[in-house]
């Protein structure tokens, strides 16, 4: 979780937070409130594992703030490849059916409970009305079991740096970039300099 959480808070957000504001007429505490649930969101994206967003639920701030992430690609998918190693999905569709809703409002809410030890704030946390939690012998059609969830893969990177040759590092997808540095730096010689954001 440690490791989640400090790749999480390495994602740039400030033009996401300016964004979100302006689009939604929103004041700078609740920016600063919705991007901290919304990195929270993240978190249990990838400790439930939820890659194509079939089994977590967003909340309305943090539905807005996610797909307004998505929209920039460039930064969208650089957060999620240092965050995970893969690209995390978001469905447009995933919440048209109301009891799939519902399950996956449920699951948010008890994923939350469950990696953060506390309840999620309601102003920012609500689903509307979502009625009890399913009972566990539902059967839940659009389930991907845990097993069969994708996992990270081994990613092939090729590295240069100036006057430098070019190497390929090997890395799981699920290491963050700067392991990919710290690689690069223990078969190169090369020493990055400065901080890099990705």
């Amino acid at each position: 979780m440690e490791r989640v959480w400090e790749s999480i808070v390495a994602i740039p957000t400030r033009a996401l937070g300016k964004r979100y504001g302006a689009a939604h007429s929103v004041d700078k505490q609740r920016v600063t409130q919705a991007l901290a649930e919304y990195r929270r969101f993240l978190a249990l994206k990838v400790l439930e594992r939820d890659f194509d967003d079939r089994r977590i639920g967003a909340p309305g701030p943090v539905l807005k703030l996610w797909r307004l992430h998505v929209l920039d690609t460039h930064a969208y998918a650089a957060a999620t490849a240092a965050l995970c190693g893969c690209y995390i999905h978001h469905d447009p569709d995933a919440d048209t059916d109301e009891a799939r809703r519902r399950r996956r409002a449920h699951r948010a809410l008890g994923a939350y409970r469950a990696h953060f030890s506390e309840a999620p704030p309601p102003d920012v946390w609500d689903f509307g009305e979502i009625g009890a939690p399913p009972r566990a012998d539902e059967p839940e059609e659009d389930e991907t079991p845990a097993s069969k969830r994708a996992r990270p893969s081994q990613l092939d990177v090729t590295v240069q740096a100036p006057g430098a040759e070019i190497t390929t590092v090997s890395l799981r997808s699920d290491e963050l970039g700067s392991e990919l540095l710290s690689r690069y730096a223990e078969l190169t010689g090369c020493r990055p300099t400065g901080a890099h954001e990705l």
